[in-house]
């Protein structure tokens, strides 16, 4: 028997089986959608497009409010970077931040920095930061105008100057023709001009006559660096707390005895007082002597610097402070010239060398009756500890000695501790538990510029 085989066997029928495995790893992978995370089955993860989180504008006010407060009425330079820094952080999280911040104006009161913002910039902070009252520079980084875009960046507050209640301001004398400054004093009358509290001020304006008296009534502090503002006897401090002359440079201020002392008569609120080479010595001694006032009283005054090159101008600066009725605890911090200068070879010189040395000897003798007015009959007198040191300067050498360690940085109201800090320091200088039985001397600082030989043999001391 025979078996019949098929010429074109057919092939067997191919199958199409699915393949699970290859479908189970589709499902594993993420599956981006927009519904809410599902448990629909294993190894299934599902991701989300979340914005970010908004909080209500009440919310971040606080925030800001909190993130941005200064710690006094007078703060440091350090303190003003910082906040500066944080506004520029707040302002920069995200888009709802900086939509809230622009809307909230208290933020932005320290945010100007005229030195390194372009003047568009210093407008647009302008605008956001009214109506609160701003200042301008700080007493240790004053707005430095020494370049044309830095008067076009001054120009940017002329519309905001009835908000600024503090300048710090020094003006390059090669710009002074180019910058129009007289606008910032106002006009005599004129309200906004009352706003300011604190000028200083260094550099000649345009116009000087009259431009402090529009702003004296309402200044509490005034410094003026080798300017020609005017100081008429005339004017109205009687507000004034802090005042410092600096006129070293040619034609700026400088007063006679008698003119300062129709001054000082009307500011018997001054806590501290400077006079830097303010002293007018090209009149005859006897004429600026004159008949001295016995009534120029500064019952709150805490400290007198004086600082005079000649000894014309030093002399009449002792008649300064030994006239004015001041408090026994009121310190001194005196830059004199060199002892040696008394002695003049040529006979060029107009004042007696007897009469300033007997000078010397009335201060020295006023600041121990100071420290007699704090010892008691059973207390022996106490001497105090004296701080000496030397700094070499180009050329020639800087000595100061006195009761005051660092006296140039400690004692500099307009420094970087300011007027707090100076304060701060007298008040631990007469309240330390250490010397609480014990006789305080008021705090007193000499330096002497370039002494030579000779200022061994002309000291103080011996008259």
């Amino acid at each position: 028997m025979s078996t019949l085989t098929p010429q074109n066997p057919v092939p067997p029928r191919s199958v199409n089986v699915p393949v699970r495995r290859l479908a189970i790893r589709r499902q594993g992978r993420y599956n981006v959608s927009n519904t809410k995370p599902s448990c629909s089955g294993p190894g299934t993860l599902v991701l989300h497009h979340h914005e970010p989180p908004s909080l209500p504008c009440e919310i971040l006010q606080a925030i800001f409010t909190e993130a941005v407060r200064p710690s006094s009425a007078d703060i440091d330079l350090e303190e003003t970077i910082l906040l500066r820094s944080t506004i520029l952080g707040c302002s920069q999280v995200c888009q709802i931040w900086r939509l809230a911040a622009r809307d909230y104006s208290l933020l932005w009161i320290h945010a100007i920095d005229p030195r390194k913002h372009s003047p568009e910039v210093v407008a647009d902070l302008l605008e956001l930061s009214r109506p609160h009252l701003i200042e301008v520079g700080h007493r240790s980084a004053p707005f430095f105008i020494t370049t044309e875009r830095h008067c076009n960046v001054l120009l940017k507050f002329r519309p905001h100057r009835g908000r600024i209640r503090e300048w710090n301001v020094f003006l390059s004398p090669s710009l002074c023709p180019l910058a129009n400054t007289r606008w910032i004093f106002g006009s005599l009358g004129w309200a906004s001009s009352r706003c300011i509290r604190i000028l200083r001020w260094s550099g000649a304006i345009t116009s000087p006559g009259g431009a402090l008296s529009t702003i004296s009534s309402s200044l509490f502090k005034l410094e003026l660096r080798n300017t020609n503002l005017v100081l008429p006897q005339w004017i109205d401090l009687s507000n004034l707390t802090e005042l410092s002359v600096h006129s070293k440079a040619l034609n700026s201020i400088k007063l006679s005895l008698q003119e300062w002392f129709v001054l000082l008569k009307g500011t018997y609120r001054l806590r501290f007082l400077g006079l830097h080479h303010a002293m007018k010595t090209d009149n005859e001694l006897d004429a600026a002597m004159g008949q001295l006032p016995d009534d120029v009283t500064l019952p709150e005054l805490q400290l007198c610097s004086l600082t005079e090159s000649s000894w014309d101008g030093a002399f009449m600066a002792f008649i300064v402070f030994l006239v004015i009725n001041k408090p026994f605890t009121c310190g001194l911090q005196l830059d004199l010239p060199r002892w040696a200068d008394l002695v003049d070879e040529d006979g060029g010189n107009d004042l007696n060398a007897d009469e300033i040395k007997q000078t010397i000897g009335v201060v020295a003798t006023s600041f121990q009756e100071y420290a007699g007015h704090h010892t008691s009959d059973t207390l022996p007198g106490v001497t105090p500890r004296v701080e000496i040191s030397v700094k070499y300067e180009n050329p020639g050498i800087q000595v100061t000695f006195g009761t005051v360690p660092n006296p140039a940085t400690t004692l500099d109201w307009n420094g970087y501790r300011g007027a707090a800090g100076v304060e701060q320091y007298l008040d631990s200088y007469f309240g330390s538990p250490i010397h609480a039985s014990s006789p305080r001397h008021p705090p007193i600082s000499v330096t002497l510029y370039n002494p030579n030989d000779a200022d061994m043999h002309e000291r103080p001391g011996d008259y």
